[in-house]
């Protein structure tokens, strides 16, 4: 059974809010659209990357190439 409880952590000074299921592990990269780190889903003990994009709709043309 999935929770929608959430926490926030702090990867090269972007926040990250996700399912509390998912455990921080390390940061990947950034670039000019975000941050990405690893984290572990506690359910199913399997890796994830989660990319965190900060300002997606402050600019159309942005928001159209990152989705």
């Amino acid at each position: 059974m999935t929770s929608n409880k959430k926490h926030k952590f702090s990867i090269w000074q972007c926040l990250f809010e996700v399912d509390s299921k998912y455990v921080p592990i390390d940061a990947l990269g950034k670039g000019s659209y975000g941050v990405v780190c690893s984290c572990v889903n506690t359910e199913t003990n399997k890796k994830v990357a989660i990319k965190e994009i900060s300002n997606i709709f402050e600019n159309q043309v942005d928001a159209s190439r990152t989705l």
